[in-house]
């Protein structure tokens, strides 16, 4: 009955299927608020009974939403011409209830019934650049719907949430929307200044990502992420510089792991390290520097105790531990005169000296800055320590010979199994691949470190597809973890026990950890306690 009564206002006037000189498309930018929705199509591209022979499976991305397609049923798709004009359709109060119809990313009409306020937006980036103290960035929108009255274009820090914004202007592109089945097409040209008022409220390893606020004709906001970057364009972005009060801050465009989403690096230094950076001043050449590390904030993994190991048996070599000053296992190095604090003058000299750079994670954790131009001038041999063992889980794209964003020179594992993986899985040469052991195993079954009776540890891997909070608390991964924790019978045996629980989270999972403050466990976070210390006093 809702889809007849939307029916009944929704009005579709289809071409012949052989299209002629004297057809003419009648187009209203505007609606009349007192009328239906108009869409007129062309001629059709295809068979809209194309997709019937696959009714039985479950539909795709848009098209997916709000149908239950049972085996053998045929299915009439309205829309795929090869020219469409389109009213704005907004969303609309019939008979009580909200209709909003709009153009899926196949091109058919959909219509939604009582559903939610949305945004159906996909953002092209096409030319990306720093310039003027500002990013730039030129793209184009495709939209579902007419319902977006303003946009703007925001920088945002993944961890403090700070801002760098502007307005956009978005201008409507008639003969792209036509030949794109009606979904409207706009592009854009927007400068985002970076603002030195800021700099101060973030660090240099927070991400910052692009996305799009959409204010739409009922107030409500839809934020959407800039995800469709081709490749050329990826290919082409352009980081650069802007300097204000003796105070140097560079700008890297970078794009995600595996949505190639746009973000940026933006990192704020003393102006001292400017000759540095862009290679007007050279350092003098030392044998045998090593930078040795983790991920910036921690020390107390595989990089930690080789970096111990070389200082306790080859003090020959120059080995130095890069850690930020803001770490809280910082204090772990008091008098060591071999520590590199992130961004620092010291830290770009000894990149520059560098032999080797040898870390559990990504190499750039291990160098000064994410700009490509000072990169390209290390010479240093890159080494991967790791921060566990490969086994079951496929990665391929991310540890992989021929992973986009990871590059590495030696590959160290644990046994000639592992050694056999990385080989065959992920295409290392056998020269590249060395059998080791993890430098933090020499630690882990020390006696030396007394057992506390009672205390359990948790520990929950990650997921990488969980990309943000909302993702997260759908997730099958985080109910079932809740639901165990949470359990009455959990609690039970902690209470009958007197256990005391520490749960450890994931890296990328703690800034979700509010989600477990009502539960029986003690929330440890990175810093507080020493991973491998906390396995060992552990009894169970």
């Amino acid at each position: 009955r809702k889809l007849v009564d939307a029916l009944r206002e929704f009005s579709v006037d289809s071409l012949s299927t052989e299209p002629t000189e004297d057809d003419e498309l009648d187009y209203e930018e505007a609606d009349d608020e007192g009328e239906g929705w108009k869409v007129r199509l062309g001629w059709l591209l295809e068979s809209s009974d194309a997709l019937s022979q696959d009714a039985e499976n479950s539909l795709e991305d848009d098209d997916a939403e709000g149908f239950v397609v049972k085996a053998n049923q045929w299915i009439e798709w309205v829309g795929r011409a090869a020219t469409t004009e389109a009213s704005r359709l907004l969303r609309r109060n019939v008979s009580g209830h909200t209709v909003a119809p709009l153009i899926t990313i196949r091109g058919n009409i959909r219509i939604d019934v009582d559903t939610p306020s949305s945004i159906h937006a996909l953002i092209y980036s096409d030319d990306v650049c720093v310039e003027s103290g500002a990013i730039r960035v030129r793209g184009r929108v495709a939209s579902a719907q007419g319902n977006v009255v303003q946009a703007r274009f925001v920088v945002v820090g993944r961890e403090t949430g700070t801002r760098f914004e502007s307005l956009m202007k978005l201008d409507f592109d008639q003969s792209w929307t036509n030949s794109d089945f009606g979904r409207r097409h706009f592009t854009y040209d927007v400068r985002v200044p970076i603002s030195p008022v800021m700099w101060d409220s973030f660090s240099n390893s927070e991400p910052f990502d692009a996305v799009v606020e959409f204010y739409d004709v009922e107030g409500a906001v839809h934020v959407r992420r800039v995800s469709r970057v081709p490749v050329e364009s990826r290919v082409a972005a352009r980081g650069g510089t802007m300097e204000h009060d003796g105070r140097l801050v560079c700008v890297s465009p970078y794009f995600t792991f595996k949505a190639k989403a746009l973000s940026f690096h933006i990192e704020c230094f003393d102006a001292s390290v400017k000759p540095l950076l862009n290679g007007t001043r050279s350092v003098a050449s030392l044998e045998d520097v090593w930078l040795i590390g983790e991920q910036p904030w921690r020390a107390g993994d595989n990089g930690y105790h080789f970096f111990r190991w070389v200082r306790r048996e080859h003090p020959e070599i120059n080995a130095y531990y890069v850690i930020s000053k803001d770490s809280p296992d910082a204090v772990k190095f008091a008098g060591e005169s071999n520590v590199l604090y992130t961004g620092t003058y010291a830290h770009f000299e000894k990149a520059l000296q560098a032999s080797k750079f040898i870390g559990t994670h990504h190499p750039d954790f291990l160098m000064p800055t994410y700009a490509s131009e000072f990169k390209a001038r290390l010479r240093g041999t890159r080494v991967f320590l790791q921060h566990g063992v490969l086994g079951v889980k496929r990665m391929i794209s991310t540890y992989g010979k021929n992973a986009p964003q990871f590059k590495v020179d030696q590959f160290f594992v644990t046994s000639e199994k592992e050694r056999e993986i990385v080989m065959k899985d992920l295409g290392y040469k056998a020269n590249e691949v060395v059998v080791t052991g993890l430098p933090r195993f020499d630690q882990l079954l020390g006696k030396d470190v007394p057992v506390r009776r009672g205390q359990v540890v948790v520990m929950p891997t990650w997921r990488d597809w969980i990309s943000d909070e909302e993702d997260f608390l759908l997730s099958e991964y985080f109910q079932q973890w809740r639901d165990a924790l949470a359990h009455e019978d959990f609690a039970r045996v902690v209470n009958e026990n007197g256990l005391e629980v520490k749960l450890y989270l994931h890296t990328n999972m703690q800034r979700f950890a509010h989600h477990f403050g009502d539960l029986p466990v003690t929330v440890v976070f990175a810093g507080e306690e020493d991973v491998q210390r906390l396995l060992q006093e552990s009894e169970l």
